[in-house]
């Protein structure tokens, strides 16, 4: 059984063309839509383990209703608390499918300058040392994204954390 991932948006997109899980397809990310966009996806098909990567913007629609949260140690244990990793993230399992959430919180460009600043990554005068500044070049196509030099530096940076949450998804994609 494959595992496809379904991102929210390009900088998405990118990481996860970065970090490679094993066993997991090419990421496929399908243009606009959001988090809605991304949920019906995963929602329409049960033959493969389907994981959407999403952003805790505070709009999560009545289908996030049907996930569970789950331990990222152990995906078969529900768990009944808010409270995120460490990393800024938290993981849910559809009630009756094969499909899993990974949202950030509180959204990628926030999650990433948080990580960012809380362990010293971004260079002085960074141009993309805020959500706001951030978005404007994770609004670009994967592609271009990874062109571009400082986000592919900050991106490697995390990477290489001793307590990576990039290697806590990725060990997350591959347990399940």
């Amino acid at each position: 059984m494959a595992k496809i991932i379904y991102p929210e948006c390009n900088g998405e997109t990118y990481i996860y063309e970065i970090i490679k899980p094993s066993g997991a397809k090419k990421p496929i990310h399908q243009g606009p839509g959001g988090i809605g966009r991304v949920l019906k996806r995963i929602k329409d098909f049960n033959d493969d383990t389907l994981i959407g990567i999403i952003d805790n913007d505070n709009s999560l629609p009545t289908e996030f209703e049907k996930y569970s949260r789950i331990d990222p140690e152990d995906p078969s244990r529900e768990i009944n608390s808010d409270v995120q990793s460490k990393s800024g993230i938290k993981y849910y399992k559809h009630n009756s499918q094969n499909s899993y959430l990974i949202i950030q919180e509180p959204d990628l460009e926030g999650w990433l300058c948080k990580l960012g600043k809380h362990n010293n990554l971004f260079p002085k005068g960074s141009s993309i040392n805020t959500p706001k500044k951030m978005k404007a070049i994770t609004k670009q196509k994967a592609t271009l994204l990874g062109r571009n030099t400082e986000f592919k530096k900050l991106i490697k940076a995390i990477e290489l954390l001793p307590e990576s949450p990039l290697k806590e998804i990725k060990d997350f994609i591959e347990k399940i």
